[in-house]
């Protein structure tokens, strides 16, 4: 169809829709559901602007045409007539069924120019339209192909499709933190710790944690992975079925026996029941009993009855969900006919009453973030109003509305039923005593600040977090109130490098800590993480202080005790411990692979003691995490000598690893010192190889039987080379198919200079490949598997051949090392300076080399250098960095034709 006769059937099928409403086609039906679901449901019908809801579905399918590949000349219409279009809608009906009739002649225009295939993908397109389209009443209306539709509803009843793998991100590895009960990665095996390296044929490396879900989602029925095994570190193979997994959005811990700790992560239909059942089993002994010891958090099974005295409910990063659940938290912690919500529609106001008295005793502490939203601010804001809650914490996201979620039924393009999944908002909701939510969000009683530690000061983190109010198209309350002034809020600022304390619980943060301390009312919080201040907070006192502040008799009773009450409901002490260090002792130069050392020695010249000090090395260096070197008390006038020890990578031969050691208590000023590390270069790896060989007797028929006897021994002197592995690999027609050698192979000592090993086994060669000459291939790998050596041989395997005992001396092979100088490089730093952004140097090597790059944490920045000729001495090697490049370690990566891949780790600069 030509684009001279587009307009024409373009407004026949307008005047069709205006002039014959009656006759509506099974697509129309979709448009015509939501239209009556709009008028007869949505929260302000008046928000509907039908030149803005039109433009925007169009422009959202113009955009999606070229991500479906859809090249139709109905594509020419909607570029073309759009405007026209819209500028006829100006002038007629502004109804709501009227501009979704447009939206649906524009989608209909379009389909009469596609074929069969981009019809389907055009009505996938539609709902991406009609999604975007919706978006311009509200941010939270929206409507959901029939595939998202299905996890929609699995989510909302706590159900998903999956194979059972949650996994964090850890040193760029995406590691398996938990696994689902009854789930396909249960039963093939998987543990924690397992280290997820491909999924469906892709490379994990360098993918966030959002595009790996996104790789699991996209499978229809089955995943496939493969996985590097945490206790044998061999890789794995695995091909997981998804099938329909409860989720658990409620964890349960109780924390020294008497607070009953619980993490909702999301309300869904269940959460409640789930929050009752765990509830019980921390009474009666079941679950995880938590404690601090140490300066840190301690997770272990719980082995006793719990006497539950208070409670904490984490609803931090909680999104909300069921309206209906976050009315049961409320009701069990609440006396009877209190007003939980109000809620507001355009046509009628509903109040939902507590009807069943739970516990309204047990002090309780709510924590919330700028996270918390929709159901979780209904129960914090609602208990908060009632004075039944202390809140602690970022100030919360701030959605006081409530949408509707209903399945449509529509017909699809093949006569099967389809069920797509309308969300419109259908009221706003007040807490409480009539408290508005809505872009205002819940108030706290202690705001929690993030902060950085520089140089030797705190500085708040000032980072814009994204509200509800900072969505376009946001709501407006029909309440127009200010925050309540007569509760003085406090601030808390604490050190962002302490939020995480518990790597597998990450949950049991500072806010944690703090929560605890308030409830357990026994003394001032300890200095587990360096601060300015120390709030101060009993049991019976919590509400009393938040609004009035602490009683003159109180402060008096801390003044005499050095503690001095200061504004924001704050204490501090007079007198400050004042920590010295009076010397310390790194290992100045540390070869790869050894254990790096260090003392220092710190003094506490003050009358005081100081109770939390804590000693630190802090690197800049990302792949080496910072050390403890101490947490405990230092009396005043003593002195502490303390030290670590730490295992270092060969990768860091060469390098200058710069360090800070930090030493603070919970009142004195941050102590600094600057070092660098500086490590040696790395010695080269040399092996004298020898073996013998013969072919065992064998019957007609039978697959050959080779008997190897392999003797290496190490000519160089290359530190910590333990646990040395020998392989053997069968190369047919240049392709490497590994052989069955059992059991594998390994040396568990520690491998000398001069030493030697011997190894015996047999290997089935299968009769079907028979050659003549039947190639193998050695490989020998230190145990950080950073260095690997190869040598190939020929076996003859002619049916009447015996190869004998062959004497040692006879076969010698001694394999020499890639040499590498580069320029500008010195000795005691491995620094390379360059004005150019060019590396120079020369290669030495008897081996053809076919391949030079440069990477930086795995990742290729330069590629440009080929070679296909065996390497003289001093061959010159030129490398060029980009400009853009980073300065710090990199690794010049030589690969060999054998398939060996020499690495020389440079520290580059810019001068």
């Amino acid at each position: 169809m030509n684009n001279s006769k587009c307009p024409k059937s373009l407004f026949i099928i307008l005047a069709s829709i205006f002039f014959l409403c009656d006759s509506f086609s099974q697509e129309l039906s979709l448009y015509k559901q939501i239209a009556e679901k709009i008028e007869s449901d949505y929260y302000d019908v008046k928000r509907l602007k039908s030149d803005k809801f039109i433009k925007a579905f169009s422009e959202a399918i113009s955009f999606e045409f070229s991500l479906y590949e859809i090249n139709v000349e109905g594509r020419n219409v909607l570029v073309k007539y759009r405007k026209k279009i819209i500028k006829n809608i100006r002038i007629k009906d502004k109804s709501v069924t009227s501009a979704l009739e447009i939206c649906f002649a524009i989608y209909d225009c379009i389909k009469k120019n596609c074929n069969n295939e981009e019809k389907y993908k055009l009505s996938l397109v539609q709902y991406k339209g009609l999604y975007r389209a919706l978006k311009t009443m509200d941010p939270h209306s929206a409507i959901y192909d029939p595939i998202l539709s299905k996890e929609l509803i699995l989510r909302s009843g706590n159900l998903k499709l999956d194979i059972g793998l949650d996994f964090i991100l850890e040193d760029g590895d995406i590691v398996v933190k938990n696994i689902y009960e009854s789930s396909t990665a249960e039963t093939a095996g998987i543990k924690e710790g397992d280290i997820i390296t491909t999924i469906n044929e892709q490379p994990l490396l360098g993918l966030s944690l959002k595009s790996v879900r996104a790789l699991i989602k996209k499978s229809p029925d089955f995943v496939k992975i493969i996985l590097l095994k945490k206790d044998t570190g061999f890789e794995e193979r695995y091909q997981l079925e998804k099938v329909l997994l409860k989720q658990n959005n409620v964890d349960a811990f109780l924390i020294n026996g008497e607070v009953g700790y619980f993490k909702i992560k999301r309300f869904s239909v269940g959460s409640f029941k789930a929050f009752k059942e765990k509830l019980e089993n921390l009474k009666h002994g079941k679950g995880k009993s938590v404690y601090w010891e140490e300066g840190e958090w301690k997770v272990e099974k719980l082995t006793s009855k719990g006497g539950i005295q208070s409670f904490i409910l984490d609803l931090r990063n909680n999104p909300g969900g069921s309206f209906n659940e976050a009315i049961s938290f409320c009701d069990y912690f609440l006396p009877k006919n209190k007003i939980i919500v109000i809620e507001k529609s355009g046509k009628q106001n509903e109040t939902y009453l507590s009807k069943n008295s739970g516990d309204v005793k047990s002090p309780l502490i709510i924590l919330i973030n700028e996270k918390s939203a929709s159901s979780s601010e209904i129960v914090a804001g609602c208990l908060q109003n009632y004075n039944r809650a202390l809140v602690i914490g970022r100030k919360s996201y701030g959605k006081g509305s409530v949408q509707q979620v209903e399945s449509l039924i529509v017909l699809g393009d093949n006569g099967n039923v389809v069920k797509p999944v309308l969300k419109l908002t259908r009221a706003e909701y007040f807490v409480a005593k009539n408290i508005p939510i809505q872009n205002l969000g819940v108030s706290l009683n202690i705001n929690m600040v993030k902060a950085t530690i520089e140089k030797n000061n705190i500085r708040l983190s000032n980072s814009k977090v994204r509200r509800e109010i900072d969505r376009l198209g946001a709501l407006e309350s029909k309440i127009k109130i200010k925050i309540l002034g007569k509760i003085k809020f406090d601030e808390f600022k604490y050190p962002s490098n302490d939020i995480f304390i518990n790597k597998k619980y990450p949950q049991f943060n500072f806010d944690v800590r703090l929560a605890f301390k308030l409830l357990e009312g026994d003394g001032p919080i300890e200095g587990d993480v360096w601060k300015s201040n120390e709030f101060y907070f009993r049991k019976k006192d919590i509400c009393k202080s938040i609004k009035e502040g602490l009683s003159e008799s109180i402060k008096n009773k801390f003044k005499s005790l050095g503690i001095v009450w200061e504004s924001g409901g704050a204490f501090s002490k007079n007198i400050q411990p004042k920590l010295m260090i009076l010397n310390f002792k790194p290992s100045l130069v540390v070869s790869a692979g050894n254990y790096l050392s260090y003392k220092v020695m710190i003094k506490n010249e003050s009358p005081i003691a100081a109770n939390q000090v804590r000693a630190e090395l802090i690197f800049n260096e990302n792949r080496l995490k910072d050390q403890y070197l101490y947490w405990g008390k230092l009396g005043k006038g003593s002195s502490k000598e303390i030290s670590t020890k730490f295992f270092l990578n060969p990768e860091f031969a060469g390098c200058r690893i710069p360090y800070q050691l930090h030493i603070f208590d919970e009142h004195s000023k941050l102590n600094v010192l600057n070092g660098v590390f500086m490590v040696k270069k790395l010695p080269q790896l040399k092996f004298s190889f020898k073996y013998k060989v013969r072919l065992l007797k064998r019957l007609p028929g039978e697959d050959h039987v080779a008997e190897f006897l392999v003797r290496i021994k190490k000519e160089s002197k290359l530190v910590d080379s333990s646990s040395m592995e020998l392989s053997l690999k069968n190369i047919i027609d240049y392709n490497v198919i590994e052989v069955s050698i059992s059991p594998s192979i390994y040396k568990d000592e520690i491998f000398k200079k001069d030493d030697e090993l011997e190894f015996k086994f047999t290997v089935n060669i299968d009769r079907l490949n028979l050659k003549k000459r039947y190639p193998l291939l050695f490989s020998i790998k230190d145990r950080l598997k950073l260095y690997e050596v190869k040598h190939r041989i020929e076996l003859d395997l002619s049916d009447d051949i015996m190869i004998n005992d062959i004497d040692w001396s006879k076969i010698t092979d001694t394999i020499n090392p890639i040499e590498v100088k580069i320029d500008g490089e010195q000795d005691t730093g491995g620094i390379v300076l360059s004005k150019e952004n060019l590396i120079t140097g020369s290669i030495t090597s008897s081996k053809k080399i076919v391949e030079i790059y440069l990477t930086r944490y795995k990742k290729i920045y330069c590629h440009n250098y080929f070679l296909d000729s065996t390497v003289t001495k001093d061959f010159p090697l030129k490398l060029e960095i980009p400009p853009n490049a980073p300065e710090g370690r990199y690794l010049i990566n030589i690969k060999t034709k054998s398939g060996t891949t020499h690495l020389r780790s440079i520290f580059f600069s810019r001068l």
